[in-house]
């Protein structure tokens, strides 16, 4: 199996995404979206509020979802910061056509935070 993430800097490319993977067949059981106290906000949050998901809770449960520590860190800052995190948990064979549609509605091409994504086998 595979976990293939990406980030989005908006719900509305995240939710076409997840509509794309469903529609390509990926079942929605495969599929999690995680957003910062479940509602997408502009400014970092997840360290000012204590009953707000916290960073170092984020890193935990990434990391328990199987990413590597580095990934989880990365990925925890960015939902703390606003981003949407999408992750799709595939076979592996799949895992290149998930990370292709999660590019195609990656709002933030060419390298930013934003745009990053990783595949995990």
């Amino acid at each position: 199996m595979a976990m293939v993430v990406g980030v989005f800097e908006n719900l509305v490319n995240a939710e076409d995404a997840v509509a794309d993977l469903v529609a390509s067949g990926y079942s929605r059981n495969e599929i999690r979206v995680l957003v910062r106290d479940g509602v997408p906000h502009p400014g970092r949050r997840c360290a000012d509020t204590p009953d707000a998901a916290n960073e170092e809770g984020l890193k935990t449960l990434l990391e328990a979802a199987g990413l590597q520590v580095s990934a989880a860190h990365f990925f925890a800052d960015a939902i703390c910061n606003g981003a949407v995190l999408v992750a799709v948990l595939c076979a592996s064979p799949r895992a290149y056509d998930a990370r292709d549609i999660l590019d195609v509605y990656n709002d933030s091409a060419g390298g930013s935070p934003a745009a990053q994504r990783r595949t995990l086998m």
